[in-house]
């Protein structure tokens, strides 16, 4: 069969050809362009890791791994360990106000800690951005390390009590992403939560189960309660109960009558209000306490230090 081709459709396909070459020609320059701008561009945003990943190996052999035994904190080999507790500031309050370096945790070691608390507000990790703050607490991490203290990173948040925004699921949230991710073995959880007052929940609403702390606190600046101490109580089950948080109104009387709280924290300031001075000279002679002048603790803590690679403490004065 011959096809016939008229001088009109011979135009005609001769414009469709050149049509075609023009677009092939467009579309070449076009991915052209588009290679030459990507080329411009080094980051390859695909590839990057998480938020602060980095290898977590380097030192996690060196500090003991701690565990909960009863009412006990032991080590890998089933030896109580002491823990002598110091907070500091957040740490984007102390990098913006010139503070942070590793001199810092040099001064708290000096000071006989061994366990620095270090308080992590929402707003200042929205505000740095996460990928920043984590840095942070990585350079916290590894100063610590090398200084032989463990540390408590606490999400600094007490949330909305009453519609239950940002508890425990940011609690688990920041657990599973250190200890199920990261694998950090220095870490004491610490379920720290406040009073009850002006909402319908209880502690129990609240709490994130027993596999998510190790000790369960209370922060209290008014009357000890014995409903908070009850509760608590049967919350931990067994657990450590502690005082995350006092402001000048714990005494005797109040640690007598509810004798399982195993530690207590006064808020920095304290002392200079009321009658905290007197409170605070009576506590530290409690008998069930123990302050840096017993001569029993620095014997207790003596074999912690030697197994830790520290010097032994002077005597007590």
């Amino acid at each position: 069969m011959k096809i016939r081709i008229t001088k009109l459709g011979a135009m005609g396909l001769a414009l469709l050809w050149l049509q075609t070459i023009a677009l092939a020609q467009n579309a070449n320059q076009s991915a052209q362009s588009a290679q030459s701008g990507a080329s411009k561009r080094l980051h390859t945003w695909w590839r990057d890791a998480a938020p602060g990943l980095r290898s977590y190996t380097a030192g996690n052999k060196q500090m003991p791994l701690i565990s909960v035994k009863g009412n006990k904190f032991v080590d890998s080999n089933g030896k109580t360990v002491f823990f002598r507790g110091l907070a500091i500031s957040d740490p984007d309050k102390l990098e913006m106000q010139g503070h942070w370096s590793k001199d810092l945790f040099v001064k708290v070691k000096e000071m006989g800690a061994n366990l620095v608390r270090i308080p992590v507000h929402p707003v200042a990790w929205r505000e740095r951005t996460p990928a920043e703050y984590i840095k942070l607490l990585d350079q916290a991490v590894d100063w610590c390390t090398e200084l032989g203290m463990y540390i408590i990173i606490d999400w600094h948040s007490i949330g909305n009590l009453q519609t239950e925004v940002f508890q425990d699921p940011m609690y688990k949230m920041m657990f599973d992403r250190l200890v199920k991710y990261h694998k950090i073995r220095n870490l004491i959880w610490i379920w720290n939560c406040d009073r009850p007052e002006g909402t319908s929940l209880k502690f129990e609403e609240c709490w994130p189960g027993p596999e998510y702390a190790d000790i369960l606190a209370l922060d209290c600046y008014s009357t000890f309660k014995q409903s908070y101490y009850d509760d608590m109580v049967k919350l931990a089950d067994g657990k450590p109960i502690a005082l995350g948080e006092v402001g000048g109104n714990l005494n005797l009387a109040a640690i007598k009558s509810q004798p399982k709280w195993v530690f207590w924290m006064e808020w920095a300031g304290s002392g200079v209000r009321r009658d905290v001075a007197r409170n605070l000279a009576e506590m530290v002679k409690e008998p069930r306490y123990w302050s840096l002048s017993d001569p029993e603790y620095r014997t207790a803590i003596a074999p912690i230090r030697t197994a830790s690679g520290l010097p032994a403490e002077p005597p007590a004065p």
